[in-house]
């Protein structure tokens, strides 16, 4: 929503709104959004609207699709779009060959400043996927130590060749996030708990502070941290 909710402001000024397939349509209707994103699996749509609103978000009139991966042009500009689903099924960096510069969008790079730290990688739809994450992170620094000079994302600073401080960085918090989830595995394994469920794991705010939310705000960071850390017990090396 923190990239979708203002789109219609560019498109009021003649902009020409391009967006990957098939996270598209969410431009357009915002009950796309509501079960593209599975919220519809979990809460009433009444409360994605309420949270649309508090965003500012106006569907668009018209986007122009394209695959993940697709080659753009427009006029002198070249665009390589690279998929990274690991973040969501449309998720796209992107590569502007002749500039030699990389932007990874959303993919976790999140520091506005060397000394400043963030949260990192986003992994809380069902449709993501830790491996293919970690393989997303892989191809990103691939791509950006042998064709990039630069790389920008949509909440950093800039990063020149041959810094691997991002890659490092997302990684890192991935790892970190897995023993956050491990540690509570063996809590609960020691206190020989019988019954354990997602709800347990969420009174704990393990991946957010949710205790002062209240109402569909607090449905929505439900879900995205049962989705984290379901995905972070299926990895768990101990598993219950």
């Amino acid at each position: 929503m923190d990239h979708v909710a203002h789109i219609h402001q560019w498109e009021l000024i003649g902009a020409l709104i391009h967006a990957p397939i098939p996270e598209h349509t969410y431009l357009l209707d915002l009950h796309n959004f509501y079960e593209g994103f599975g919220f519809n699996n979990v809460m009433d749509f009444s409360g994605v609207k309420k949270f649309a609103e508090l965003n500012g978000y106006q569907k668009c009139n018209k986007v122009n699709p394209f695959n993940p991966g697709d080659i753009l042009e427009f006029e002198n500009l070249v665009i390589e779009t690279i998929s990274f689903s690991g973040h969501s099924k449309a998720h796209i960096g992107f590569l502007l060959p002749r500039e030699r510069i990389i932007h990874i969008s959303c993919l976790g790079f999140d520091k506005y400043n060397p000394e400043e730290d963030g949260f990192g990688p986003w992994y809380g739809f069902e449709e993501c996927s830790i491996e293919q994450y970690m393989r997303d992170i892989d191809l990103c620094e691939s791509v950006f130590l042998q064709k990039s000079d630069f790389l920008t994302s949509s909440h950093s600073y800039l990063i020149e060749n041959p810094d691997v401080t991002p890659f490092t960085y997302m990684r890192e918090k991935i790892a970190k996030n897995q023993s956050i989830v491990d540690q509570a595995i063996k809590s609960f394994k020691k206190s020989n708990r019988h019954e354990i469920n997602i709800y347990d794991f969420l009174e704990l705010d393990l991946i957010f502070p949710k205790k002062k939310m209240k109402g569909f705000l607090r449905e929505i960071y439900n879900y995205w941290e049962s989705v984290f850390i379901s995905k972070h017990i299926e990895r768990s090396k101990f598993l219950i």
